[in-house]
């Protein structure tokens, strides 16, 4: 028996024929631009964070789309392990100093792996192998609250430094007291000024005539001769050494000595005076009594013979 269809039922099975004609084409449209049917090669990077990625996540090289990253996993070390397949024509250009860096297109947006291109000269990378990163930072990473906070947190600590600071010199007598300092920096560089260049005066005079090396020319011959003499001088006074020893002992028993006569010294000091004067009273007594006995009759004659003889003698040769 055939099936008869009306109008209405052959409209409604032209459009469902249509779309699913539509979906095959526009499935296999995407899927040729997605690159499924197209081979790839597969590589694997070590990050420390896995801000902004995930399975899906676009693998770029030079603006262009290369692949995606297949898997987002943490490993046994606490690292981050992305997994990402490329295309296979765009396994030439990653070579041995090729990078991957985790970047944002736009300010705004979802990150992507860019894979730097490599030198060709260099060799091939293997599939499998590790890629190198290259780390970078973006605006958006220094807005997110993980460094912002720590970097409020000094901020706010160095205005807490600051604010000590202000409270500190707003007592006048400490801003006077860095004023003064400051005047007086000024005098110290000019007297270090002068300094330099007296200085330098005295290095210039120093070099004048070659001055400097006649100096140190005089000076090695001190020594050359120092050196010669003191051989000599241990040869003919081999005990110098001893007899200075002896003598810084004898020195330090004489002060010694002094020490104990110091206080006999200080006993009688208040009778020193009237000691000497009777001293002087008695040279003067003496001075009276032998003139008396020059005047007598027993020593005048002898007096005077030794007065003549005393004055022979003190006569010069040749008038004698």
């Amino acid at each position: 028996m055939r099936v008869k269809f009306n109008k209405f039922e052959r409209v409604a099975g032209l459009f469902l024929l249509t779309a699913f004609i539509s979906a095959i084409t526009v499935t296999s449209f995407v899927a040729v631009k997605k690159g499924w049917f197209t081979s790839k090669v597969k590589f694997y990077a070590i990050l420390d964070s896995a801000d902004g990625l995930f399975e899906g996540t676009q693998v770029q090289m030079a603006g262009l789309r290369v692949g995606q990253v297949t898997n987002v996993d943490l490993n046994e070390a606490n690292k981050i392990r992305v997994e990402l397949e490329v295309f296979e024509k765009f396994h030439e250009r990653i070579r041995t100093d090729s990078q991957i860096m985790i970047v944002r297109p736009f300010v705004i947006g979802e990150k992507v792996v860019d894979i730097l291109v490599g030198t060709q000269s260099l060799a091939k990378v293997e599939a499998g192998t590790e890629l190198d990163v290259k780390s970078n930072t973006d605006i958006m990473d220094v807005l997110s609250g993980r460094r912002l906070g720590p970097f409020l947190e000094n901020t706010e600590a160095l205005f807490e430094n600051f604010k000590i600071l202000a409270d500190a010199f707003a007592d006048s007598s400490r801003t006077r007291s860095l004023v003064r300092v400051f005047d007086r920096i000024e005098p110290l560089i000019q007297s270090m000024d002068k300094a330099s260049k007296n200085f330098t005066s005295l290095s210039n005079t120093m070099q004048k005539d070659q001055r400097f090396e006649i100096m140190i020319g005089g000076f090695t011959d001190l020594s050359m001769q120092m050196a010669e003499v003191l051989p000599e001088i241990q040869r003919e006074v081999p005990d110098m050494g001893k007899q200075i020893g002896s003598l810084v002992n004898n020195m330090a028993v004489l002060a010694e000595e002094f020490k104990k006569l110091t206080p006999a010294v200080a006993a009688i000091a208040p009778d020193l005076p009237r000691v000497s004067l009777r001293a002087i009273e008695a040279l003067d007594e003496a001075v009276v009594t032998m003139k008396a006995m020059q005047k007598s009759f027993f020593l005048r004659g002898g007096v005077e013979d030794v007065r003549e003889e005393e004055a022979t003698s003190r006569m010069p040769a040749g008038d004698k």
